[in-house]
Parts: C-alpha cells; structure tokens; sequence
C-alpha cells in the first residue's frame, strides 16, 4: 500500500515551503502515553496513533496521482516539541558516568504514506505513526515534517542523517500527556479511523474490549 512507484518523466523541482504545494493536515490526534524510561519492557506507544493526510494546496493542476508518479519518495518525519511547540524535546540527557543524550520519542518517526481510503470513501494519502512511544513523562506536541529524499536509494539514509533533505511543509499536533505508570489506567479503546485504516491493510494494534477506556474519558490538561 505503500507510494513506492518509481517513473522517468520529469518531475517540478521545489525550493522548500514557499514553493510547495503540499500540505499537511491532522486526521487523528495523539492524546495519551504511558512513559517508557530506557528498556523495551512496558514500552507503550502513543495512544491513539498519530494520522496525517497529505493534500495539495488550491487548484494548481496537480493530483494526488501525480504525487505518486512525480513524488515516490516523500516521508514525513515526526518530531517531539514542548507543549507550547517552542523547543524540540527529541533528546534528553542522562546523567551517568558521563552525560549521554538519548532519544525522547522512540520507534518509528520517519513513514512512508499510504495510498487509502478516507472514512468519507475518498483516495487520500496518509502518514500513519503506529510506533511511537516517549520516554519521560510530561506534555508535549509532536510536529510533523514532510520531506522529499528522491535520488539513489542507497543515498536516502544518508541525506537524512546529514539532514540534508528539504522540508516541504509541516504540522503540529495537539498537546498529549505522557503519564507514568502509577497514572496509566491502559490503553484506549481502538477509534473508529484506526479500526477502518486496520482493516484497509494497515498493521495496527486494534483493542476492542469494552473494558477499555473510550477517548472522553481522558482528562483534559
């Protein structure tokens, strides 16, 4: 399901945001986590899973199919900011021996889109980030980033490491609470979007109890 169909015709060259006529948009808010401090153990992941759609800007001409055929290698990349989306919380430092950074926001940040169907039955392009787990608690945000690594694919790494791609738009979520396990009650019942994306092919974990608490039922901070 994944846009991974490369073409030889020759695709626009963008310059950044300015000349990009991308956008990213929420579909489904993170709300709650349980914090994982540095093992694997009870690593929970971000409840219920961050969605964003990709969609194009005004009536330029272009379609979500020639995004596929010009644009095979776009990602979204998700990264961990305060509350007030000010300053990035990705890394934190451990005091041991010697100080040590270390990731906050753990799993998988960086997605492919999927080609799906919306909830409406209209073909969109979602970021889906099913992996996501936090280490210490608090209220953060994530922003959300879509980039463009076209080129050899043995070179994508690479050009993400030395961040060296372009940013072609973004968003940022709601805030979310990251709690610690004497405050974490277990996982929400699954959404109604995360039972309908599951069952478009997308693995997710889908909790159908009703002993699980619904979305409501989580206080506001």
């Amino acid at each position: 399901m994944m846009t991974t169909n490369a073409s030889q015709e020759p695709r626009p060259q963008l310059d950044g945001e300015s000349a990009s006529p991308f956008r990213l948009r929420m579909v489904q808010q993170p709300v709650l986590a349980r914090m994982c401090l540095f093992t694997d153990n009870e690593r929970r992941p971000i409840d219920p899973c961050p969605v964003v759609e990709l969609y194009l800007d005004g009536d330029n001409g272009t379609t979500l199919s020639d995004i596929k055929t010009h644009y095979p290698f776009l990602l979204c990349r998700a990264t961990l900011v305060s509350h007030d989306g000010a300053t990035t919380r990705q890394y934190i430092t451990t005091k041991n021996d010697d100080e040590v950074m270390e990731q906050n926001l753990i799993g998988s940040h960086i997605v492919a889109s999927f080609n799906l169907k919306s909830t409406e039955g209209v073909e969109v392009l979602y970021f889906i980030f099913g992996d996501l787990s936090v280490r210490l608690e608090g209220s953060y945000r994530l922003k959300f980033e879509l980039m463009d690594v076209a080129g050899p694919l043995n070179g994508a790494q690479t050009r993400l490491s030395q961040n060296k791609t372009s940013i072609l738009t973004s968003v940022t979520s709601e805030p979310f609470q990251v709690v610690n396990g004497s405050k974490y009650k277990g996982p929400l019942e699954s959404t109604p979007l995360t039972k309908y994306l599951s069952d478009q092919g997308v693995r997710l974990q889908i909790r159908n109890s009703t002993s699980r608490r619904k979305l409501a039922s989580v206080p506001k901070k």
